[in-house]
């Protein structure tokens, strides 16, 4: 299917329909010692996580007992296997470090956009130590219960782009710096606002409608794709090849809003693509893969930056590009 741009005469989320709010983008009743206790919980995990084993297992104790675990399409259950995952980056990465760039909390529900800093000194995928650095952006969400426990985790990584890293193909010469973005709360109608506007992005691409993608940047939106050394792009073009990108080699694919979190000028989806592989496929490393006519599936997150008019100014997409060569269904 081939994507192009044709903007309306006026852009502005006035030219979409009004749809209501759905349980997806209202996560929880509004209780704030509850949400303080929560997005408290939510900015501790990565900074337990920085100071070793201690601190991985501490976090832990922030989980259910029986919590439901989805990490890059792999599912478990329980604390202590959430615990063992969090151990498992000692053997190839025992230097690695979180740093967080947005953290998003809504009502029992919060969402992180952090990057990883390591060195690889361990075997990893098949690849023995080679010492060479790995820098990759990454997603996480999580759902609270009542007793402000994690029931639900959900973990994205860009494990296609690290697999480039510690082979030399797409070295990292320095760590780039990151930092927690500053985000001022705003009212709960804007709030609602951005979130309907978010939820439209996979409701478009759905039908098919370019245009209607493009309506809800800004004209210079900035644009982080993932599978990139942070390479950035630019423009409401850049945006709508990002978010059609897989169209060519899966032309049926669908994308599911599982979460649609808004918190001060930023939303954040967690989502699930599903289509059937019956073009040629562009893996990260720029090999082109023949179709094979299976079914693949996937998730991904986006963060969004919304202006004041509710129009995306910033998005990042964090996704594995190697789902769609490994992660066959049925």
């Amino acid at each position: 299917m081939q994507f192009s741009l044709v903007l309306p005469a006026i852009v502005g989320l006035s030219l979409l329909p009004s749809i209501p709010a759905r349980s997806i983008l209202c996560t929880s009743t509004r209780n704030p010692v509850y949400e303080a206790l929560v997005a408290n919980r939510t900015g501790s995990f990565h900074s337990n996580f920085n100071t070793g084993d201690a601190g991985k297992r501490k976090n832990g104790n922030l989980f259910s007992l029986a919590a439901e675990l989805t990490v890059n399409n792999v599912d478990n259950l329980g604390r202590a296997a959430f615990v063992n995952e969090l151990l498992s980056f000692d053997g190839p990465f025992p230097d690695l470090q979180l740093y967080d760039v947005l953290r998003l909390n809504d009502g029992n529900t919060a969402s992180i956009l952090f990057y990883l800093h390591a060195h690889q000194t361990g075997a990893f995928g098949g690849v023995p130590a080679t010492g060479n650095k790995v820098q990759a952006a990454n997603g996480e969400l999580f759902v609270f219960d009542e007793d402000a426990l994690v029931s639900r985790f959900i973990g994205v990584n860009q494990l296609d782009l690290v697999g480039l890293q510690i082979s030399g193909q797409a070295p990292v010469d320095e760590f780039r710096n990151y930092s927690l973005v500053n985000n001022p709360q705003t009212p709960q109608a804007y709030r609602d606002k951005i979130k309907t506007a978010a939820a439209q992005f996979n409701r478009n691409f759905n039908l098919g409608n370019s245009s209607a993608i493009a309506a809800l940047a800004a004209p210079d939106v900035t644009v982080h794709p993932g599978n990139s050394n942070d390479t950035t792009t630019s423009g409401r073009q850049a945006l709508v090849n990002l978010i059609t990108k897989y169209k060519t080699a899966l032309p049926d694919l669908l994308a599911h809003d599982e979460y649609v979190v808004g918190d001060g000028h930023y939303a954040a989806v967690e989502f699930i693509w599903q289509g059937t592989r019956t073009g040629p496929f562009v893996a990260t490393n720029g090999t082109v893969v023949p179709p094979d006519g299976k079914v693949y599936r996937t998730r991904a997150f986006r963060w969004m930056e919304f202006n004041r008019e509710g129009l995306v100014t910033t998005l990042w997409e964090v996704a594995n590009n190697n789902d769609f060569l490994t992660n066959v269904q049925g």
